[in-house]
């Protein structure tokens, strides 16, 4: 994420720093924040953001550095009899206070890991879910979470789920 600076949109680039060729990640983000998927575990990125002001150009790139975390944590429930593939994923309210709602249709029966990391990536909560096959409303309590930013998972055999939520 980086602060507003105005502009009609932004343009976000990464590779990893051993990587000569940048990775176009959104062309015309009207956002702030943009969420990079597929990213290798234990690798450092470069990453750089810019400003597109329309029929006026582009500012110059501003770029910061960062390391994801290691691999996506699977190991306290078995693959087998693991939810295999979701569509329809919303979390639901944003900003959230006392819970979140988590929303998905299933195409079938099995479990899957939920997990409540900060912004650095810092886990703070992980519970293992059963899934029915068809449609789930799950809450997740947050009562003893404070406010900010956090990213909400869910991890099954084949998928992940990934959603920022805003805490008040």
């Amino acid at each position: 994420s980086w602060s507003w600076v105005g502009g009609s949109s932004y343009g976000v680039e990464y590779k990893a720093s051993s990587a000569v060729n940048w990775t176009v990640a959104a062309a015309s983000n009207a956002g702030t924040s943009y969420y990079l998927t597929g990213l290798a575990p234990g690798t450092t990125y470069n990453w750089r953001v810019r400003t597109n002001c329309g029929n006026s150009g582009s500012s110059v790139y501003t770029a910061a550095q960062f390391t994801t975390t290691g691999a996506l944590n699977t190991g306290n429930i078995s693959q087998q009899g693991m939810l295999m593939e979701t569509s329809g994923w919303k979390v639901f309210p944003v900003p959230a206070k006392n819970y979140v709602n988590l929303s998905f249709q299933s195409m079938g029966t099995g479990k899957a890991q939920i997990t409540l990391t900060d912004i650095s990536g810092r886990i703070l909560r992980t519970e293992t879910v059963n899934v029915i096959s068809g449609f789930n409303n799950m809450r997740l309590e947050l009562k003893d979470v404070r406010p900010g930013v956090y990213f909400l998972r869910m991890i099954g055999k084949d998928h992940l789920n990934v959603s920022k939520i805003i805490v008040q």
